[in-house]
C-alpha cells in the first residue's frame, strides 16, 4: 500500500556519463498535492534527474516509482501517459504552428482519426476537431492566453512563451508536472505572474509539482519541501527556509 508520499519516489539513482558522476544515490519523494523543489548550482546534475524520472536517459543503478508501479525502464511516451508532464529548460515549441495549434499536438488520448476521414472531412473527424479544440481553447485560458490563440510562438515575448509551454504539459492531463527552470529568462514582474500561475494551475487541477529553480523568489512560497544537489550528490533537505540557511548550501552556492 502506498503512504501519501509515493505519488513519485525516487531511490538512490545513479547515473554516470563517461568518468563523471552526474548523479549518485539521489532519493527524494513528491507526494500528492506536494510542491516540491530541486535547486543547486548550475552542473550539479538537477536536470539530469529529471530525465532520469522521465526516461529520456537511462538509469544506471537505483529505481523510479510512480504511483507505486517502477517505471525505471519504461520509454518517456509511456511514463506522459501514465501521468508524468513535464516542461524543459530550454523551450520546445512548434514555431510553424499557431498557439491553439500548439497545444492541440500535446494532447494525446480520447478519440482519433485516419489520414482519410482527416481527407474527407468525415462526421467523426469533424466531432474529435471540435473536441480537441475545446479542450486547447480550456487549456490557454488556464494560463491566460486565450485571446492568443492565433499568435505565433516566436512573436509572443519569452514569459507568455513559457506559458504555453506549460498548457502543452498540462494537455497530457498529468497528476504530477515536472517544471525545469520556469522563471528562467523571465523579468520580476514575470517572476511573480508565473509563481502566481502555477499556483492557481496546480490548485484548480490538484496537481504534484516537482520544479528546478534557481529563483529563491520562486521556490520560497510555494515549494513545501526542497532538495539540494551539488555535483550529483545531495547535500541538504528540508523546507525552503532550512535549505536556505545551510552552512553546506551557502557553502555551495557562495564557493565559501
Amino acid at each position: 500500500m502506498m503512504d501519501n508520499r509515493d505519488l513519485l519516489r525516487i531511490e538512490n539513482v545513479d547515473k554516470h556519463f563517461g568518468g563523471v558522476h552526474a548523479v549518485a544515490g539521489f532519493s527524494a519523494q513528491v507526494g500528492p498535492g506536494q510542491t516540491v523543489g530541486l535547486i543547486g548550482p548550475n552542473g550539479s546534475g538537477k536536470t539530469t534527474v529529471f530525465n532520469l524520472v522521465t526516461g529520456i536517459i537511462p538509469v544506471d543503478d537505483g529505481s523510479v516509482r510512480f504511483l507505486g508501479t517502477d517505471i525505471t525502464s519504461w520509454k518517456p511516451h509511456a511514463i506522459v501517459r501514465a501521468g508524468v508532464g513535464r516542461t524543459f529548460q530550454n523551450i520546445r515549441l512548434f514555431h510553424g504552428l499557431d498557439v491553439i495549434d500548439n497545444v492541440k499536438a500535446a494532447l494525446c488520448g480520447g478519440e482519433s482519426y485516419g489520414f482519410a476521414a482527416a481527407l474527407l472531412r468525415t462526421p467523426r473527424a469533424r466531432r474529435v476537431e471540435r473536441q480537441l479544440t475545446e479542450k486547447a481553447r480550456d487549456l490557454l485560458e488556464q494560463v491566460d492566453m486565450l485571446h492568443l490563440a492565433e499568435e505565433r510562438p516566436q512573436n509572443l515575448p519569452y514569459g507568455l512563451q513559457r506559458r504555453l509551454e506549460m498548457a502543452r504539459a498540462l494537455a497530457t492531463s498529468p497528476r504530477l508536472l515536472l517544471l525545469d527552470e520556469p522563471a528562467a529568462g523571465l523579468n520580476p514582474s514575470e517572476v511573480v505572474a508565473i509563481v502566481d500561475l502555477i499556483c492557481r494551475v496546480r490548485d484548480r487541477v490538484g496537481l504534484a509539482i516537482f520544479l528546478i529553480e534557481h529563483h529563491m523568489d520562486v521556490v520560497m512560497p510555494i515549494c513545501d519541501e526542497v532538495y539540494v544537489l551539488n555535483m550529483g550528490r545531495t547535500i541538504a533537505h528540508g523546507t525552503p527556509r532550512e535549505v536556505q540557511n545551510d552552512p553546506a548550501v551557502l557553502r555551495a552556492y557562495l564557493g565559501e
